[in-house]
């Protein structure tokens, strides 16, 4: 016969000790009751001390403390999502519904094993090899296509045809190298089929194969042609004998090459090359596509010593003698804000590279076309049906399943319209503008408004080595809970919200701050509430208790491909 009040509040008392001294309260479930406690048995009152409450929290035994149910169950110590729907593109039909820029869709998953994704669609760097009219024609892109044939295509051209352009946009015949696949090793042969070109077309243009070059050099007119291409970002590689005291055009090219012509005597015979000292073994040079940077030597087909030199800036990876480093390089870098070019000396001997030799050769073509330069496509949904006129799509979740590689990435924005037919559609990010993007799976959309939602995914990579995958993209209905108006009689100070959650199969589970009469608390005092949070804890200790004396949590959740995700806790925090 008894009742114990929390600031006037009763709590369940749940035992009584058998010496009757002793009460074992609960207390109740209000959103913060710091005061007095008293103790009421018949009509006696007695008050005992202060009671100081910190936080509040949700045992999630039944719904009794939330509001605005929708599609989820609660009991069992969680929320738990159920029933929600929506759309998903996840098959490689669904794809095929819409529309790719740069993109290309795959005939599997590699995330979610399903027959559908979208990733970029790498094509093979376009190689323009000048040849010495006579020199050999087959065996650098022999070597390239024994190690990856998926990265280049060569196409061949006599230096004496080259020698006749006068602008990077003179049309001339090039003749394909084929290759027998794209899988290595592949088989290199001369194609039947001439195309027409322009310098323009090319990614990187490699200057080779012969010993002396065959005594060929540019001419001024093909000099100019040259750096004009290399001041495009375009690559540029220089082989044997190309830079030498009798090639004077190609030798005043040092703005692309970075080398001298000081002679190392006496010229020495060599089948190996030495990885130089101190160099930079992170470099992209020697560890993209093949890491070489444990391999401090390898053989090379039979050359000598040139007359090359690094005294004019170039960077030398690899030499003939390691000792004399700078004075004998065989294979140099050189960059500068316009160009990006590079010496490898093979070709003394054109017959088809050694292993190392060809893969150092790779390296060395890969790293005068990849200077960072960005990658990207878009993918353009088909439209997504709300059945409902003007529809508010805001705190509806898109969901995704992505791998990004270091150096991708994979964002994306919205569109609404009334019209399914609409193209002419203005795609926007979380606050509304065409600046911003989604970036992280389970965002919440923004307040557009529409029937037909359209979504732009846009993938980015800086590598033509690693690219993103897109997989399994959902904009899902509605699935969310509303906690009571956490308003405390005693509060100098908002600390935090902390809670846990399972989120099984790509599944996500966000939080946003609302106030006290369930609006949005805005990014500008909370950052990141628009998007919801995904980590615990959550920083409240830049709220103003004076605005927001009072306070309701949010809690959206959004389906992966397996169970359904689950809130099993979330806690209010604040100082008295």
């Amino acid at each position: 016969n008894n009742v114990v009040r929390f600031n006037g509040w009763p709590g369940q008392v749940l035992s009584v000790s058998g010496d009757r001294t002793t009460l074992t309260v609960k207390v109740p479930q209000r959103s913060g009751l710091s005061g007095t406690i008293s103790v009421q048995i018949g009509n006696l009152i007695k008050l005992g001390p202060l009671w100081s409450q910190n936080g509040w929290s949700d045992a999630f035994a039944d719904g009794g403390n939330l509001k605005g149910l929708v599609n989820v169950t609660v009991g069992s110590g969680a929320v738990t999502l159920s029933g929600a729907g929506g759309n998903t593109d996840t098959t490689a039909a669904d794809f095929a519904r819409g529309t790719l820029n740069g993109l290309a869709a795959t005939s599997s998953d590699p995330i979610d094993s399903g027959d559908g994704a979208v990733t970029i669609a790498i094509k093979p760097l376009r190689v323009l090899q000048v040849y010495p009219d006579g020199g050999q024609q087959l065996a650098a892109a022999q070597g390239v296509y024994n190690w990856r044939p998926d990265l280049f295509s060569f196409e061949l051209l006599k230096v004496s045809t080259y020698n006749t352009l006068t602008t990077i946009d003179d049309l001339f015949t090039a003749n394909p190298i084929d290759k027998s696949s794209t899988v290595a090793p592949a088989t290199a042969s001369t194609s039947s089929v001439q195309v027409d070109r322009k310098l323009r077309d090319y990614d990187i243009v490699y200057f080779g194969v012969a010993d002396s070059y065959l005594g060929n050099d540019l001419n001024a007119n093909s000099r100019d042609v040259t750096r004009a291409f290399a001041q495009l970002g375009r690559g540029v590689v220089f082989t044997h004998d190309t830079i030498s005291s009798s090639h004077p055009y190609f030798q005043s090219l040092s703005d692309l090459h970075g080398l001298g012509t000081n002679a190392v005597s006496p010229w020495k015979s060599a089948s190996t090359v030495y990885q130089a000292p101190g160099i930079d073994k992170t470099s992209s040079v020697i560890t993209r596509p093949f890491d070489l940077s444990a391999v401090s030597n390898f053989s090379i087909q039979s050359s000598h010593w040139l007359t090359q030199s690094a005294d004019l800036g170039a960077t030398v990876w690899y030499a003939y003698d390691a000792a004399t480093a700078s004075r004998t390089p065989y294979w140099t870098t050189y960059t500068t804000a316009q160009s990006n070019s590079a010496f490898f000396s093979y070709g003394h001997t054109p017959s088809v590279p050694a292993q190392y030799e060809a893969k150092a050769m790779i390296n060395s073509m890969y790293y005068t076309y990849d200077r960072g330069t960005t990658v990207s496509g878009t993918y353009t949904s088909n439209t997504f049906d709300s059945g409902n006129l003007d529809n508010d799509w805001s705190g509806t979740p898109l969901t995704w399943a992505d791998s990004k590689p270091a150096g991708t990435n994979i964002t994306f924005q919205v569109a609404a319209t009334n019209d399914p037919n609409a193209t002419n559609l203005t795609y926007v990010g979380p606050d509304k503008t065409a600046s911003s993007s989604l970036a992280t799976s389970g965002t919440l959309l923004p307040d557009i408004k529409g029937r037909y939602l359209r979504y732009r995914a846009t993938l980015t990579t800086n590598s033509l080595l690693s690219v993103p995958v897109l997989s399994r993209v959902g904009v899902n209905s509605a699935a969310a809970a509303t906690s009571m108006a956490v308003a405390p009689n005693s509060l100098s100070a908002w600390n935090s919200v902390t809670f846990t959650a399972n989120t099984p199969s790509g599944s996500t589970v966000r939080l946003q701050v609302l106030d006290k009469a369930g609006v949005l608390v805005p990014d500008s005092a909370l950052p990141g509430n628009s998007s919801g949070f995904s980590t615990s804890p959550v920083n409240l200790s830049g709220l103003s208790v004076a605005t927001y004396p009072a306070l309701r949590l949010k809690v959206i959740l959004a389906p992966g491909t397996g169970a359904p995700p689950q809130l099993t806790s979330w806690k209010f925090n604040w100082t008295p």
